[in-house]
């Protein structure tokens, strides 16, 4: 950094040219009449007060020899405690710096700090070099930033059932029409059909367990679409991932139902490769039960609460009692203060499954994914066209995994025209009107009603950090800049 001159900094007030006293060891004197910044050194006060006191300027001087009497340094010293600093990153820097967080596998605040350290710790040496600080206070500073790096900070990042690292920055739940939930559950289907294939997992397993949505009981459907968008960590590399979480099964069913059954039509097998696959928990991790509830059928006896717990290996016993107790409702809308649970014992059935991950281009005003430029402030037209280009990259995710095209679509459409309906042209039609539906979900139906690339995209975001207030000022009066543009520049900069 090109330093400045200390007395052509923009002071705003004496605390400032304290703070630079303090560095130099000069005395800070601030001329009203000719409204100069002006620093002393010790064996010119006396002169300068000679002449202050000839020009009849007598509180001027006694306020100069005050002043030449303390310990500017000591002052310093004692304001050198960390404190807590509220900083607001314009996008898409605050994107970036989520990325550096997990790339570091830390926290947005451990890089806001240690960025600020880097730079007061490259002003002090460049300072330190030239001669314009004192041996003691270049020590002083180098001790206080030395003592920062030690701080520790809490990690904040999750990791994924499949060991990946990852930090979310959006998050939306819409309940899902009734309109919607057959044709999302039939394109849900037919798509974790295509997700199983690959390890030769029989697509009748994936009837059996699709058999039944939330609206099988006729009772008012209540299915919820939650999207995100994250930075994610694999092989050492950072992405940016937006992905759902929809289930349209029936609860109730997927456990208390559909377990039994699986274990009467397959295998032990295949039901554990299926289970492991979709990441749904019942028999996983305790395999011997299936035995033991294949035992109690065949014997006719009833199975109890506990039969269901254990077929889930006791790892959701409080969430089964309920659901086995009161059905489905509490874990929708928690009435009477009961707790919400996330019924994480549900099957998963696929995440980003078929969609890719992106690769982050930044530059100081632009997130680059995928030619898909997204700015602080874009157009209408530049948001239509993101939306448009992202739509397309998932349409054809989705129709490539399930073996969908415009072509087989356009054909069934023409046959249903003629006349020539059969189950494959229903099943053709019902699967593409449930991509359309769920990208509507995934890419429209977002909060405040926006798309998802200008909800996540918001133009900032707060975060806080700790560090000394004082060692701040010095290095927004060396640089001429605010903070936040400091380490916005420093973010910028840093290797992805």
């Amino acid at each position: 950094m090109k330093y400045k001159d200390i007395n052509t900094l923009n002071y705003k007030n004496l605390q400032d040219m304290e703070y630079i006293a303090a560095l130099t060891g000069k005395v800070p004197y601030y001329d009203f009449e000719t409204k100069e910044s002006k620093f002393i050194e010790k064996n010119k006060i006396q002169q300068l007060i000679s002449e202050l006191v000839k020009e009849e300027k007598f509180a001027e001087a006694k306020e100069l020899m005050e002043s030449s009497k303390k310990d500017y340094l000591k002052e310093l010293e004692k304001n050198l405690t960390p404190k807590l600093l509220s900083l607001r990153i314009s996008f898409p820097l605050w994107v970036k710096l989520y990325a550096l967080a997990l790339k570091h596998e830390t926290s947005p605040s451990a890089i806001l700090r240690r960025l600020l350290i880097n730079a007061t710790k490259s002003l002090i040496d460049e300072l330190n070099e030239a001669g314009i600080i004192t041996p003691r206070a270049y020590l002083l500073i180098k001790e206080s930033l030395d003592s920062l790096e030690k701080l520790q900070e809490r990690r904040t990042f999750n990791e994924d059932e499949v060991g990946r690292k990852y930090i979310l920055i959006y998050e939306h739940e819409e309940p899902i029409s009734v309109s919607d939930l057959k044709h999302i559950h039939y394109f849900l289907k037919r798509l974790v059909k295509a997700y199983v294939k690959q390890d030769n997992i029989p697509e009748e397993i994936v009837n059996l367990l699709f058999e039944k949505t939330v609206a099988s009981d006729f009772e008012t459907p209540e299915a919820f679409f939650y999207t995100y968008v994250g930075v994610f960590k694999e092989n050492n590399e950072i992405f940016l991932r937006l992905g759902p979480e929809v289930n349209t099964l029936d609860f109730y069913y997927v456990v208390f139902e559909y377990p039994i059954r699986a274990i009467q039509e397959f295998p032990p097998e295949i039901v554990l490769k299926f289970h492991k696959k979709i990441l749904f928990n019942a028999f996983v991790d305790c395999p011997h039960v299936i035995e033991k509830i294949k035992a109690k059928l065949e014997g006719d006896e009833a199975l109890t609460l506990d039969d269901y717990k254990s077929i889930f290996c006791h790892n959701f016993d409080k969430e089964i009692e309920i659901l086995f107790r009161e059905g489905t409702k509490p874990f929708i809308y928690p009435e009477g203060g009961q707790e919400f649970m996330h019924v994480e014992f549900l099957p998963y059935c696929f995440e980003d499954y078929p969609l890719p991950l992106f690769g982050m281009e930044f530059s100081e005003r632009e997130l680059k994914i995928d030619g898909i430029a997204l700015k602080r402030r874009p157009s209408k037209n530049e948001v239509k066209e993101n939306l448009e280009r992202l739509r397309s990259i998932a349409k054809k995710a989705y129709y490539e995994a399930v073996g969908l095209s415009d072509e087989k679509v356009t054909e069934a459409r023409a046959k249903v025209e003629k006349g020539e309906i059969d189950e494959e042209v229903l099943e053709i039609l019902s699967v593409a009107k449930g991509v359309d539906a769920f990208l509507d979900y995934l890419l429209v139906r977002q909060e405040g009603g926006k798309d998802l690339l200008s909800a996540f995209s918001k133009p900032s975001e707060v975060f806080t950090t700790t560090f000394p207030k004082p060692l701040v000022r010095i290095l927004e009066l060396f640089y001429g800049k605010k903070v936040k543009e400091i380490l916005e520049e420093l973010i910028l900069k840093e290797q992805l």
